[in-house]
């Protein structure tokens, strides 16, 4: 009889850079993880290898820059404002691409969090703050000061940032969350 279905695990994988031999470094360290002493596997034939598009894009150096970003939104958006709905929290990614957002835009720029979290479980209040206090909101959409004053400050807890301020402090005159 059988007894455990999908298993799933993380092997972690050098730095990769532009040119890296993508195949042969996923297919060696999986190798050298599976004959691990301290945790080894066996790896079958019905096996599934996942690869995440951004690993890929490394190796290709099929990226963008902010300055790229940047040049971009300045040619989609000669002038106004720009508003950007309910983005997944994240430091590596949105971070920079609001960087490059900003520094394009000639006007404000407008960010509208979904709360208590993103779509993927980023939380931008905790769960139990909001069942506990969004009864003092206003509305269902409110400013930086009233998120504040209604929830206090709001850490992510695994690492530790205020989204909206990170977010802000890209440039506090241009950005509004």
């Amino acid at each position: 009889m059988r007894y455990v279905g999908a298993a799933s695990r993380g092997i972690r994988l050098p730095v990769i850079t532009k040119g890296a031999d993508l195949i042969n470094i996923i297919s060696d360290t999986i190798v050298a993880a599976s004959e691990n002493e301290r945790d080894p596997f066996v790896i079958r034939d019905s096996d599934i290898v996942g690869v995440t598009e951004s690993l890929v894009a490394r190796s290709q150096g099929n990226y963008v820059t902010l300055s790229d970003i940047s040049e971009d939104v300045k040619k989609r958006v000669p002038e106004g404002d720009v508003s950007i709905i309910f983005p997944i929290l994240s430091r590596n990614r949105f971070h920079q691409l609001l960087r490059g957002i900003v520094n394009g835009v000639r006007g404000k720029v407008r960010v509208f969090l979904s709360y208590p979290s993103d779509e993927v479980g980023n939380q931008v209040i905790d769960p139990m703050n909001f069942y506990l206090n969004s009864d003092r909101l206003s509305c269902d959409s409110f400013d930086e000061k009233e998120y504040y004053e209604v929830f206090g400050e709001c850490r992510h807890p695994f690492t530790g940032v205020d989204y909206v301020q990170l977010y802000k402090s890209i440039d506090p005159e241009k950005v509004s969350v």
